[in-house]
């Protein structure tokens, strides 16, 4: 009994000796710590405290390092010859958000694309980038501000033959750039060889489509191989318009082509509802042109492009567009007959091409709700307000006094008499189009009537 108390003794004693030694050696970092509870933190390479200027000064230089988005505004950024850019693992145009700007993360890596080729100091159609920040990018190694990154020439899509049939024409043509075996897609058109002319193209507008490139000049109009006579253009000389339409209507016919009227190159699918210059500029062909009245053209029909781009705009969405031509436009002719116009009339070898259309339209389908709506324009400022609505032009039931977002003189004839309908009355007259492409499930953009 007496040794297990002597044993307990000893160790307490031990114990105590043990906390004594550890006390003295911790004091002076005990002390050392108090004085610098600013952090408290000990740099281990020097055995010093770490001062909290030391840390601020650190963190303010991480602070510095870029880590912001690359943002390229469309207005301002770029130029004609600009790349187009692309996602890194797929085929199609990097959209702008609403504000008009192209906006890639931090890191995140893309592809830049010339239709032809880059400009020195690089070489070929594609490069890989990595955004670095702001306008600059990170290739082959070396960070490059987007200015100095440029095609040799405008990237700009041109028709190309698909081999498909298409309802309502001969054939579908992809308007695109190739980059290898894939094409970069801007539109569709259907094309008839025979009656030389676009019965409707197929396209779409999103929000970005608001903030479309400005001050893109317009470029001499191309035909291509597609046409049997290569130089189109000459049907558009105005003083060739008075003699054809003469020899049709039997009387001088300038009385219909004047200075402020005429027959001009309706686009099908407009130069504005393109965003990139390349685009805009492809639209300049006459694949994708119809004869269309000035005044109708540059009247209720712009208000028309206008209204749908700022629809998808106003309402976040993306909308598919079928936009056509339908019929033939007619004139009395001498005896008070109405004739069919062409821009190509030879009656000897009973030549009639390039026909001027009757209605130009353009189906709107709201990709997300498949809501959709026909807006409709009369092409013939030589009517009046009695032939146009008992005279077979109205051939769906109108909707439009229901329509508040189309800024229109929907009744003024000089400027195209123009009207909307639901979709399925639409097609159930015009059948010559893809119908399962515009299925719809109800009438879209119509202003809420109070109850």
């Amino acid at each position: 009994m007496r040794e297990s108390f002597i044993f307990t003794l000893l160790v307490v004693i031990v114990v105590v000796i043990y906390a004594w030694i550890l006390y003295i050696g911790l004091k002076p970092a005990v002390a050392n710590f108090k004085e610098n509870q600013k952090n408290g933190q000990i740099n281990y390479n020097t055995n010093e405290p770490i001062q909290y200027e030391t840390i601020k000064e650190n963190l303010d230089k991480y602070d510095e390092i870029p880590c912001t988005p690359c943002g390229i505004k469309v207005n301002g950024d770029l130029t004609n010859n600009s790349p187009i850019l692309t996602p890194h693992n797929k085929l199609a145009y990097l959209r702008p958000n609403s504000s008009g700007e192209i906006v890639v993360p931090h890191g995140e890596w893309v592809k830049m694309r010339c239709g032809d080729a880059f400009s020195k100091p690089y070489t070929g159609q594609t490069l890989d980038a990595q955004c670095a920040g702001g306008k600059d990018f990170r290739i082959n190694g070396e960070i490059v501000n987007f200015e100095h990154i440029n095609c040799t020439t405008i990237s700009m899509p041109t028709p190309m033959r698909t081999g498909s049939p298409c309802k309502g024409g001969t054939e579908w043509l992809d308007f695109g750039i190739k980059f290898g075996d894939s094409l970069l897609p801007t539109m569709r058109t259907c094309f008839d060889r025979l009656r030389q002319t676009t019965p409707y193209a197929i396209h779409t507008i999103d929000p970005a489509s608001m903030n479309f490139k400005h001050g893109v000049k317009s470029k001499n109009t191309s035909s291509g191989d597609f046409f049997d006579d290569k130089n189109v253009d000459m049907f558009f000389e105005r003083k060739r318009q008075i003699k054809t339409l003469t020899r049709i209507v039997g009387r001088v016919a300038s009385t219909y082509i004047t200075d402020k009227n005429y027959l001009s190159r309706g686009h099908v699918v407009a130069k504005a509802d393109c965003v990139f210059s390349g685009q805009q500029k492809g639209t300049y062909h006459y694949v994708n042109m119809a004869p269309q009245w000035q005044s109708f053209n540059n009247g209720n029909w712009s208000c028309i492009e206008d209204g749908v781009r700022k629809f998808a705009h106003d309402h976040n969405t993306t909308l598919l567009c079928c936009t056509g031509t339908w019929c033939i436009c007619t004139l009395p002719d001498v005896n008070n007959v109405q004739q069919e116009i062409y821009l190509k009339y030879d009656e000897q070898n009973d030549t009639r091409k390039v026909p001027v259309p009757k209605f130009f339209f353009r189906i709107v389908i709201d990709e997300s709700t498949r809501r959709g709506i026909a807006l409709v324009g009369v092409n013939n400022p030589y009517l009046t307000i009695e032939e146009v609505e008992n005279g077979g032009y109205v051939i769906a039931e109108d909707v439009s006094h229901n329509i508040n977002w189309i800024n229109w003189e929907r009744k003024n004839i000089e400027k195209g008499y123009c009207y909307a309908c639901s979709v399925p009355n639409f097609v159930a007259i015009v059948k010559d189009l893809p119908l399962a492409m515009l299925e719809t499930t109800g009438i879209l953009g119509l202003e809420e009537l109070p109850i």
